[in-house]
């Protein structure tokens, strides 16, 4: 997927540890139901939130993942975007 989002000039998307479960369900949601709307409305999500985090300097870029809680991990923790 970031292989063509890059060749089409486009933010590549990062999946942050807190989304991981959002994501596997709306992959199986695709999968099993056929419906590739929940997938899509999701990955535009993280592909804004890919684009407003400063990768120029790493430690900006860090302390913005942290400030968002992309590091959490649990089923009660939220992005912390838009």
């Amino acid at each position: 997927m970031n292989a063509e989002l890059q060749a089409g000039e486009q933010m590549r998307v990062i999946v942050p540890t807190v989304c991981r479960e959002d994501y596997v369900l709306a992959l199986k949601n695709l999968s099993l139901n056929a419906e590739p709307e929940p997938l899509i409305r999701f990955l535009i999500r993280l592909q804004r939130f890919s684009h407003s985090i400063g990768f120029e300097d790493l430690a900006v870029a860090e302390a913005q993942l942290r400030a968002a809680n992309a590091f959490a991990d649990g089923s009660d923790a939220q992005l912390g975007f838009g």
